[in-house]
């Protein structure tokens, strides 16, 4: 009957020991789960961050190109350097005031697109109002498809006169 406190006292002594080591492998254990998922985390962002929208197999897919000439509504003269943004894609006009923007990953079926058009120029230097309008390929016809997922493109000119700020 002695012996039974000393035995209780080893038993709680070993019990506190695996204890600890219990508490030592778990917050172990749980830095490494949290170091796996900052890890996964920062490869799954670094891996979905594309400029363009990735076309993926089996997705029908076409080339949508909106091309034409920005000129003055007063002097009917090209004007150079505006820009023109359509979805994903952004250009400027060159000196006879053309431009072309594409959308490389649309859909083959009727599709509205929003076009902008903006002066780039600072204060006072701006001249012309900024433009925004839809342009609508409606039933497209397209060339140049695989005859597999992809059905080509289409293509619509489209002129446009910016008035002059007031």
């Amino acid at each position: 009957m002695q012996h039974f406190p000393r035995l209780l006292h080893l038993n709680n002594i070993l019990s506190l020991k695996f204890f600890t080591m219990k508490s030592v492998k778990s917050g172990f254990l749980n830095g490494v789960n949290l170091l796996i998922g900052a890890l996964l985390a920062v490869l799954g962002f670094g891996a979905s961050c594309e400029r363009f929208a990735r076309v993926e197999y089996g997705t029908p897919s076409a080339k949508f190109i909106v091309s034409g000439q920005v000129k003055s509504a007063e002097t009917n003269l090209p004007i150079q350097n505006v820009r023109v943004i359509m979805k994903n894609d952004t250009t400027y006009t060159n000196a006879a005031g053309e431009y072309e923007v594409e959308d490389r990953a649309g859909m083959p079926i009727t599709s509205t697109y929003s076009l902008k058009f903006r002066d780039i120029r600072d204060g006072s230097l701006k001249q012309y109002s900024d433009l925004d309008t839809a342009i609508e390929f409606k039933n497209p016809v397209f060339t140049g498809g695989d005859n597999h997922w992809y059905s080509g493109e289409t293509e619509k000119d489209f002129d446009v006169k910016l008035k002059a700020k007031k």
